[in-house]
């Protein structure tokens, strides 16, 4: 089973991203709206994959990308920012920090399929 955590202070978009990802077999989801929470779910439930927005309470979404991989519980993990905070500055930012994919909100579910596959190098069953 692949985990994947979503990370989103908007419980819509955390829903959404879900939704995208839910009917592929193999997943299990976890979900954190904030960054305090973020780090505390990944550090007990290691995840494979993070999608993180960049505006979160508590800790944002930058600093929480660089505590996942300092930590060797989770430095293995995918991490993929989707923010609303956009352009190339922030993408460059994000990719500095070990960022492993970076989308500009609003995504579409086939764009976020697309990319999960991407990162995690697999063929999802439900797009075949």
């Amino acid at each position: 089973m692949k985990r994947i955590l979503v990370v989103d202070s908007d419980a819509e978009m955390v829903e959404f991203n879900v939704a995208a990802l839910e009917e592929e077999p193999g997943f299990m989801f976890g979900k954190a709206y904030g960054g305090k929470q973020a780090v505390d779910i990944a550090t007990v439930w290691p995840p494979h994959v993070v999608l993180l927005d960049i505006t979160l309470p508590r800790r944002d979404g930058l600093s929480v990308l660089r505590l996942l991989k300092r930590d060797r519980r989770t430095a293995h993990a995918k991490v993929i920012i989707i923010t609303g905070e956009g352009g190339a500055a922030a993408e460059a930012n994000a990719m500095k920090l070990g960022a492993d994919g970076f989308m500009e909100k609003p995504v579409s579910a086939e764009d976020l399929r697309q990319k999960v596959a991407e990162v995690l190098n697999i063929e999802l069953a439900a797009a075949a």
